[in-house]
């Protein structure tokens, strides 16, 4: 898959004023990618691999400011992982499980939950803060959503 052809046509879609530019890291190595996924034990889906391999993350910038990370950077994911993880302390469990991938910039972040049995199929969801009520009774589907299947169905723009 032509990685960055897609990346290039969803920036497009999301920003069609053209006002921004997008930014695109560097490959990831094999080795990078898998200290990240061990240090997360967590293992990611082949999709990931492939497009990490192509690009560290993709984001916006423009003359007047550096680039600001949409799809983070393998640093950057293990950074959101622990401000994640604290941010959910009334809910640990989903807190230990869920792997932010997207930051939109405003709160809310798109990642991969866990799962709790082997051979489950991976997802993406989105973490809403707006709904997020830091009480441990709120039930997690009030602020956790389902999104897309993969990164390749995320990043193919909705005509």
């Amino acid at each position: 898959m032509n990685w960055k052809k897609r990346v290039e046509k969803y920036h497009r879609w999301m920003h069609s004023s053209g006002e921004y530019e997008l930014a695109i890291g560097k490959p990831a190595s094999k080795e990078d990618i898998h200290a990240t996924s061990a240090k997360l034990d967590f293992i990611f889906p082949p999709d990931f691999v492939e497009l990490y391999s192509e690009m560290n993350g993709f984001g916006i910038c423009s003359p007047e400011h550096s680039a600001e990370w949409f799809l983070l950077p393998l640093d950057m994911i293990l950074e959101t992982q622990r401000h994640t993880k604290k941010m959910l302390e009334s809910h640990t469990e989903i807190g230990s499980r869920f792997i932010p991938i997207i930051d939109w910039m405003c709160g809310d972040f798109t990642g991969f939950l866990r799962p709790t049995e082997r051979g489950k199929d991976l997802r993406l969801f989105t973490l809403e803060h707006e709904r997020f009520e830091y009480n441990a009774v709120q039930n997690p589907d009030d602020f956790l959503f389902p999104l897309h299947s993969s990164i390749k169905d995320f990043l193919t723009p909705s005509e």
